[in-house]
């Protein structure tokens, strides 16, 4: 299964919250789970760690750098209800994703209804 993560679930998981902690410890152990990022992704997950979970920011950051791949984000895409949200709806279409994970009820609602994309909370993943 192809994954991209929303910040909010990164930092949330480094913050020590179980339930998305679980996903990406999830994620890191199956072999056919594949995280896809881009440079502006990966980007915005270091700054946003080391600002709200500054003790934990180097390794979680090390461990999302060690399970995912980097992909060019897919030309053009805008997102209006909220531009910063462009680039994770732009690596899911540029690799191809299976799901985006977030708690963004925006992102959710408006990705699938315009990108017709798969968007879920962590509880929603199997």
């Amino acid at each position: 299964m192809k994954f991209v993560l929303d910040t909010n679930i990164v930092v949330s998981a480094a913050l020590g919250n179980a339930e998305d902690f679980d996903l990406i410890a999830r994620l890191e152990r199956d072999p056919a789970a594949m995280l896809y990022v881009t440079a502006d992704i990966l980007d915005e997950y270091d700054g946003a760690l080391r600002r709200k979970a500054p003790r934990a920011a180097e390794a979680f950051l090390a461990r999302i750098k060690a399970k995912a791949a980097i992909v060019e984000p897919a030309p053009g895409v805008e997102f209006p209800p909220d531009p910063t949200d462009a680039k994770f709806i732009a690596c899911a279409l540029s690799a191809g994703a299976d799901v985006v994970v977030t708690k963004d009820k925006t992102l959710k609602r408006e990705g699938r209804r315009h990108f017709r994309l798969t968007i879920s909370r962590p509880s929603e993943i199997g």
